[in-house]
């Protein structure tokens, strides 16, 4: 029997890595009360639409949100109403699946990469009882969705990158269909996934020499590229043309230009030193700004400074008569001449932008009430704070640790493709949401992804 099979017959502490977390769901799907608020309110509302008028509505009175998270939301409406139970608790209850899943995709990362079953059932047990995890599968947003896809999409790419040398004719096809249809997926989840996907798959590229040691292999890694980007631009340009065909809108979603218009403009905003300072504080979040810089200084750096530059802009832009695609372009023009005007200070708010996701880990997401002894605790300062550090800082060691070990060419084909894939989907996911923002609740998917990465470096100082 292969050492990684059947291992958690072998290994009772897997069975307590995933039984207490469920033991522990139950417990809060009871207690806990979902709050609905700010986008809340309207992936309930496109759920509503989907569950009583269909697909037409939601793309006659679009473009709205990524149409995933919605679907799943009016599936819950529609079991609840079939079984007499408000909708929201079955929501947390698929939700809860989805956390499942994340925790066996990332077993199965981490079985891959050769990780001892402790580590594995250390990270596995983490990823279950999280409180921003667990936050997520309890509140109405689409971060459960994509929490629970890409480390799924991760083990598919690598599981079919490293079958490479058995794929022949039709078998070739197949894999690189299936390629697209993942990114696709993503994409109808997070409209980022239309650039990190592609680039997802080109960045193998970058490790040609590696796949290109059994002869033929790297021309099948080139054709089944180019089938996956084929198919995944075909899945997005249709669902595009359904937008243009119902509400003239050649667009996935209505939020990227605006949004992107608004931090780009706060970036390249006149700078004081204070100012400099109070953005650095506020990286591990707002309440650490706010303990040593005003709430005038800390403001500029909340979401609400960019909402404010973006809706001046979109109402003055609306007031000349854009509409539209022709209102996206020109906001995403107007970006790009914010972005020359200042393109060091805009690459250094950036950069310094993605090193809030090693702060994923948070007691304060929001959204959910706890029952009253896990909301003290959450609320106790020295436990909230401590946990937050202690997880930034291990979730940044084994980030580093994970860049070092793909440059040491130690690993198997196997382990490395799949190491690859982790890497290039967390690093890809952290740039392109850097050019807009990686507060906490845009942070937390890359969660299970750097507690896969600290449990490799778990594991290496244990050898030490």
């Amino acid at each position: 029997m292969p050492p990684q099979k059947h291992i958690a017959a072998k290994f009772p502490l897997l069975w307590y890595a995933f039984g207490l977390p469920i033991l522990y769901w139950i417990y809060l799907l009871f207690t806990s009360q979902t709050e609905i608020k700010w986008d809340s309110f309207d992936y309930e509302r496109l759920g509503q639409m989907l569950y009583h008028q269909g697909w037409g509505e939601f793309f006659r009175t679009g473009p709205n949100r990524e149409p995933l998270y919605p679907f799943l939301v009016s599936l819950a409406m529609r079991i609840g109403d079939s079984m007499h139970l408000p909708y929201i608790k079955v929501l947390a209850a698929i939700q809860f699946a989805l956390l499942f899943l994340t925790q066996v995709s990332s077993l199965k990362i981490l079985q891959k990469l050769n990780v001892k079953p402790l580590f594995c059932a250390l990270a596995v047990f983490y990823i279950g009882i999280s409180p921003a995890l667990v936050n997520c599968a309890l509140s109405l947003y689409s971060e459960i969705l994509i929490i629970a896809l890409i480390p799924a999409a991760i083990l598919c790419l690598s599981s079919i990158f490293n079958r490479l040398p058995k794929y022949k004719g039709s078998s070739l096809f197949l894999a690189g269909l299936a390629v697209g249809i993942i990114m696709i997926i993503l994409t109808l989840v997070k409209g980022i996934f239309e650039v990190a996907g592609p680039a997802v798959l080109l960045s193998v590229l970058l490790i040609g020499k590696r796949i290109a040691k059994k002869p033929g292999v790297f021309k099948r890694a080139i054709i089944l590229i180019l089938v996956g980007l084929l198919t995944f631009w075909a899945g997005v340009s249709a669902y595009k043309a359904t937008n243009k065909h119902f509400n003239g809108n050649t667009t996935l979603t209505d939020r990227g230009a605006w949004a992107f218009y608004g931090f780009a403009a706060r970036r390249v905003e006149p700078m004081s030193q204070e100012r400099v300072m109070a953005a650095l504080a506020f990286v591990p979040g707002e309440g650490s700004c706010r303990r040593f810089y005003s709430e005038e200084q800390c403001y500029f750096w909340s979401f609400y400074t960019s909402d404010s530059f973006s809706i001046t802009k979109l109402k003055e832009l609306m007031a000349q008569g854009y509409a539209g695609q022709a209102l996206d372009k020109e906001l995403l023009r107007l970006s790009v001449e914010k972005i020359k005007s200042a393109p060091l200070q805009y690459t250094a708010f950036s950069v310094l932008e993605g090193f809030k996701v090693f702060f994923w880990e948070t007691t304060k997401l929001g959204f959910v009430i706890y029952p009253g002894w896990l909301s003290g605790l959450y609320d106790l300062g020295i436990f909230k704070d401590l946990l937050r550090l202690f997880w930034a800082l291990v979730s940044l060691a084994g980030f580093i640790y994970t860049t070092i070990l793909l440059k040491w060419n130690k690993l198997t084909d196997e382990q490395y493709v799949t190491l690859f894939f982790l890497f290039s989907m967390l690093l890809l996911y952290i740039a392109i949401y850097s050019l807009f923002q990686l507060g906490p609740r845009y942070s937390v998917p890359a969660g299970p992804l750097l507690i896969c990465m600290t449990a490799l470096l778990t594991q290496r100082f244990y050898k030490l």
